[in-house]
């Protein structure tokens, strides 16, 4: 994670503006969609925050999503995070609180609703006055993909399975946007190994990261609309592609969507494109070259 931040941040690479990126580096999260127990559904379809050295859940029933609210009241009562009243302070002295050594552990511990940090950071803390509200998971609608594609491929099943996404997407709407209010439109693109259809309780389908990232929460009380973009495992060849064995989206080019992988040409930037594009009514917001 440390190369991860330094390639987005550093001059000499992609060189992010200072103050426009966080690295939270002191919560030791496993490679995990981490949220906090908001809205939280029953079962497991969300897991328990499971920190080193403990074991992980087996790949097969890991949805990389995982509640730790718990964990972090923890560390916030070890590193004396939570302080008391002024008065009560400097009557103990005026102790700082919390110690000026924990206070980057302590600013980390406030963001262990992640999906929440990532919006804030986008948006600013004004345009999330709103809180959060309770979501349904039946309010997160599933759409064809190939739909995106047929806009500008003569073989959209085709050009979907060569891009290796998966046949449905997901979106939340918020019905304060169904009724004509302007609202903001964010793209939740999820991990290796989340995405496709991956809710297998009984009585269920579709996807767990679309449903329970934690998004949809703040979007339902801030006029946000959340399309999630869905790409999923192909096991091909070399001489078959697409080799995605991990379900990931494209970030590395190589054998998979080629050298324009990370470009306007992208086989995934084109979708998602144009998945902006119909959202915003059919406007040309983002232009989407010709296959």
């Amino acid at each position: 994670m440390d190369t991860v931040f330094h390639f987005y941040a550093d001059p000499d690479k992609a060189g992010i503006e200072q103050g426009s990126i966080d690295y939270n580096r002191t919560f030791p999260a496993r490679h995990t969609m981490v949220r906090d127990g908001f809205n939280k559904p029953t079962g497991d379809a969300v897991g328990n925050c499971v920190l080193p050295p403990a074991p992980s859940p087996p790949t097969d029933k890991n949805a990389f999503i995982d509640d730790c609210e718990a964990i972090a009241k923890q560390r916030q009562a070890t590193d004396r995070c939570i302080c008391p009243p002024a008065a009560i302070a400097k009557a103990k002295g005026g102790t700082a609180c919390p110690p000026a050594s924990k206070q980057a552990a302590c600013k980390d511990l406030q963001d262990v609703d992640l999906a929440g940090a990532i919006l804030k950071r986008i948006y600013g803390e004004q345009a999330l006055k709103g809180g959060r509200a309770t979501v349904a998971e039946g309010d997160v609608k599933a759409f064809d993909q190939r739909l995106v594609f047929s806009t500008f491929s003569d073989i959209p099943y085709n050009d979907l399975q060569n891009a290796s996404m998966a046949r449905e997407g997901y979106v939340f709407i918020p019905q304060s946007c169904k009724e004509g209010r302007k609202c903001k439109l964010h793209v939740a693109f999820h991990g290796c190994l989340q995405g496709g259809t991956t809710d297998r309780r009984s009585g269920h389908s579709g996807n767990l990261f679309s449903k329970f990232a934690g998004y949809n929460e703040w979007a339902q009380a801030n006029d946000i609309i959340v399309v999630y973009p869905q790409v999923q495992v192909r096991n091909g060849s070399l001489q078959n592609p697409p080799v995605n064995p991990q379900g990931c989206w494209d970030w590395w080019g190589q054998y998979y969507t080629h050298e324009a992988y990370h470009t306007q040409g992208g086989k995934q930037i084109k979708a998602v494109a144009q998945m902006i594009n119909i959202l915003a009514g059919g406007q040309k917001v983002l232009q989407v070259p010709a296959k």
